[in-house]
């Protein structure tokens, strides 16, 4: 995305979002940012990946008296 400053005492904040980026396995990436083509900041983004939680079974329920008689 380019863009221009109007006046050196000015500032921008420009938030990109990709929502089609997939990242198919874990590392660490870069993002680069270019002012007039020349690289000023490259920072890492690290990826790693974090498989879902185990899914606990439901509590079974306590016997009732019945099911044991004494």
């Amino acid at each position: 995305m380019r863009f221009e400053l109007k006046d050196a005492a000015l500032h921008a904040t420009n938030v990109m979002v990709f929502g089609q980026i997939e990242f198919k396995t874990a590392g660490t990436y870069f993002v680069e940012v270019l002012v007039d083509d020349v690289m000023k900041l490259r920072y890492p983004i690290p990826v790693i990946h974090t498989p879902p939680p185990e899914q606990n079974p439901p509590p079974t329920p306590p016997e009732s008296p019945e099911a044991n008689p004494a």
